[in-house]
């Protein structure tokens, strides 16, 4: 919701600042499964449809 309402410009600086902050924390937070298991995704999925595990789930 917050990313949209700056994307709609709706936030002021201050706002959009802790957005960009919050953002990066997430980003070094999260890693992106595709880039640690390229193929994770079922790319016949869709970008805006939901995204779907290839294969079993396993417990590390």
């Amino acid at each position: 919701m917050t990313n949209g309402l700056r994307d709609h410009g709706l936030l002021d600086e201050g706002d959009m600042e802790w957005v960009r902050r919050q953002n990066a924390h997430a980003n070094l937070a999260y890693t992106d499964p595709s880039t640690v298991v390229a193929d994770c995704y079922d790319p016949r999925a869709g970008v805006a449809g939901p995204r779907r595990r290839r294969g079993p789930s396993t417990v590390a």
